[in-house]
């Protein structure tokens, strides 16, 4: 019988779900400098894969200029694109958690870039490719004009990139110019706030 007993002791301990044991677990709030060490980590992380999405993107733009192969243009291209999802994956992890507060319109601005960057980079590719298309249809014409061909075709890759970067130069003084008349906003109506 003493057996017995010792049995039905032990059994007892598991019948009882472990959550009965504890006490009713508070909801977590980050505090302030938690908040802040996390935002600090997140901004580093974002800033330096933007840094190196924009480093990609100059390297690409170099790669486009010298290339003539358009198989390895489509492949870099679609990389360069990862990237840039990965970049923008990292700059909204960052925003969601700076919601409302002064850095919000920054990171907003940041990734707006990156979607107009990407956007500059496939038309550029684009542009490439059919410059491409069209030295190959006129070298089997003959080979005299594969030359004037060639010298076309860099110059019409050069010609969309400079219009890729004007429109994107245009963007960005517009989305700076928004920027400037909202933090305005911002200042006018804190000190209407600050009087009352």
């Amino acid at each position: 019988m003493l057996a017995q007993g010792t049995i039905e002791q032990q059994e007892l301990p598991l019948e009882k779900s472990k959550n009965e044991d504890l006490p009713e677990t508070r909801a977590r709030t980050m505090t302030e400098k938690g908040f802040e060490f996390r935002s600090a980590t997140k901004e580093k992380s974002a800033r330096s894969t933007n840094k190196r999405f924009h480093s990609n993107v100059t390297k690409f733009h170099a790669f486009l200029a010298n290339s003539d192969n358009r198989a390895e243009i489509e492949e870099r291209a679609k990389s360069l694109i990862t990237i840039a999802d990965h970049t923008e994956h990292e700059l909204t992890t960052w925003l969601k958690l700076v919601r409302f507060t002064s850095g919000e319109e920054i990171i907003a601005d940041l990734i707006s870039t990156i979607q107009d960057t990407i956007e500059g980079c496939r038309r550029a590719a684009l542009c490439k490719i059919k410059a491409i298309e069209k030295d190959e249809i006129t070298s089997v014409r003959s080979p005299t004009s594969r030359k004037t061909s060639k010298m076309s075709s860099a110059s019409g890759s050069s010609n969309c990139s400079s219009k890729e970067t004007l429109i994107n130069v245009k963007a960005k003084r517009a989305a700076l110019e928004k920027k400037i008349k909202f933090s305005d906003a911002i200042e006018e109506q804190q000190r209407v706030l600050k009087t009352s």
